[in-house]
This record gives C-alpha cells, sequence and structure tokens, in this order.
C-alpha cells in the first residue's frame, strides 16, 4: 500500500488530497492493483466497466486494431497516467483495446462510486473529481490536437504536424519522442517502411537530424526562402 500512494501522490488525480484521505478513497472505491505482461490485452474493444485504470509502473497503448491486425495507436499511458474515465462514467462500451506496451502494475479505481460518495459532501471524493474533471480537459485538447495531425493527406505534412507540435510544446528544437519507429507509425496511421523513407528524405533535405527517437528540427533560411 505504501508503494501505492508514493506514486498516485505525485499524479494530478490525486493533487491536493492528504495520506489519510487518500488511504479513505483506496477503501471506499475499492481500489486494486493489478500486473500485466508486456502485450497482455489489459481490456478489449466493446467491453464495459466501471473502473479507470491508472497505471502504477510500466507502460500502457490504446489502440486500434482491424480485423487483419493492423494497429493504430490512438495514445499511450505511462506512470501516474490514466485511462477509462469516460467510459467508467457513461457505461459506454470501450471504443479501442488497452495493451500492456511493457510488463506494467495499474490501480483501477471505481469512479461511478465516487460520483456517490461526493453527492454526500465528503471532501475527499469532491477533490478527487475535481482533478478528474481538469485532467478530462486537457485529454479532450490532446486528442484534438491528434485529429488535426491525422486529417492531414500526406506522410510528410503528418509528421511536420507532429514534430511541430512536440517542438513547441517542449519550446525546444530539439527533444526525444516517447514512439519507436514502429509506433510513430502506428500513431500517425501511415506505414513503417514510408515513414522511414519520409524522415530520411527529409534529412537529406537539411530540414532536420534524428537519431533513433531524438530529433532536431531545422528550420528554413529566411535566404533560402526568398530563392
Amino acid at each position: 500500500m505504501q508503494n501505492i500512494l508514493t506514486v498516485i501522490k505525485a499524479t494530478s488525480l490525486f493533487a491536493g488530497l492528504e495520506d489519510n484521505e487518500i488511504k479513505e478513497l483506496y477503501t471506499s472505491l475499492r481500489m486494486y492493483p493489478q500486473k500485466f505482461k508486456a502485450g497482455a490485452y489489459i481490456q478489449h474493444i466493446e467491453d464495459t466497466y466501471q473502473c479507470l485504470g491508472l497505471v502504477l509502473s510500466g507502460k500502457v497503448h490504446m489502440i486500434s486494431e482491424d480485423i487483419w491486425g493492423n494497429r493504430n495507436l490512438i495514445a499511450e499511458f505511462g506512470q501516474g497516467q490514466f485511462y477509462g474515465e469516460s467510459h467508467s462514467l457513461t457505461g459506454t462500451p470501450m471504443f479501442f483495446d488497452i495493451v500492456a506496451a511493457e510488463e506494467s502494475e495499474l490501480l483501477f479505481i471505481n469512479i461511478l462510486k465516487c460520483i456517490v460518495l461526493a453527492r454526500q459532501a465528503g471532501t475527499a471524493p469532491q477533490k478527487l473529481l475535481g482533478n478528474l474533471f481538469e485532467s478530462m480537459l486537457h485529454k479532450k485538447l490532446s486528442y484534438m490536437r491528434k485529429s488535426d495531425i491525422l486529417s492531414r493527406r500526406t506522410i510528410r505534412e503528418k509528421l511536420s504536424a507532429y514534430l511541430s507540435n512536440e517542438a513547441r510544446s517542449r519550446s525546444a528544437l530539439v527533444f526525444t519522442i516517447p514512439y519507436n519507429r514502429q509506433q510513430l507509425a502506428d500513431y500517425l496511421a501511415v506505414d513503417r517502411s514510408a515513414l522511414s523513407k519520409e524522415l530520411a528524405k527529409m534529412q537529406k533535405e537539411g530540414i532536420l537530424k534524428f537519431c533513433h527517437n531524438k530529433f532536431e528540427l531545422i528550420p528554413v533560411q529566411e535566404g533560402k526562402q526568398e530563392e
């Protein structure tokens, strides 16, 4: 319990909550941890459940997979991040599969029960819900950004939009992305080989440099632009 407490205290979901309040919620919301091996399916598309999943360690992927096994990486969740809040609150079947990208441990939280407790004017449940809704707003913005990226027609346009967004969010032209090449291809919904070829072309043209998942963006110089 102490190890779990240390992790969740640092998350946005439990911001502002004291140790005794977290312990109270742990019991009243019937939280429980569960470990998963790399590659294990945590939730399947069309599953219905009442708990959101908070990542205690490791990394999980939200994916869309067609009947031929082609995957599209929708989102990635690392330590301290969570998923499934909208589905657990509304009882709506899951739109995507949730898969452990590496050996992971998750904490499952009955967030629907939290609403019932909050109606009884319990301060800890109210704080938790406030944090949850704030996080949901940030997620919505993140999904809107991805929607904009995927709406681009070509691989180069998708890459440019994604890398530009990463650079702006970090206020830096040199940065490391959280995906390997296959994961980036899945995220952008493109073929890995075609993605690698486009990256090689962009590097040859001198507009970026990369090594594995580290990138450096090179803005076009004004003199070159005028030419």
